[in-house]
């Protein structure tokens, strides 16, 4: 039988990113990157699943050099052969 089946999972993390930029010395400046990905298949039924990757910090100023950034990661939302 085919279904609604989640295998969802969620992961943090910590990573540098690298940035050059002006800005006034008052300024917040957000730095972010998403990526997302999604794969279906016939198996019976339409099946499938997707993930999602992102990334974000704040910085405040002017900048040049590594930075920390926390990232998120969420893994096997779909629907899966039951």
């Amino acid at each position: 039988m085919y279904g609604q089946q989640e295998r969802h999972r969620c992961f943090e993390y910590d990573t540098r990113v690298y940035a050059t930029y002006g800005a006034p010395e008052d300024t917040t400046v957000y730095v972010s990157a998403q990526l997302t990905g999604r794969n279906e298949w016939i198996a019976g039924e339409w099946t499938g699943n997707e993930y999602r990757e992102w990334a974000h910090t704040e910085l405040l100023g002017p900048g040049r050099g590594w930075y920390f950034v926390r990232g998120e990661l969420e893994v096997g939302s779909g629907r899966y052969r039951g």
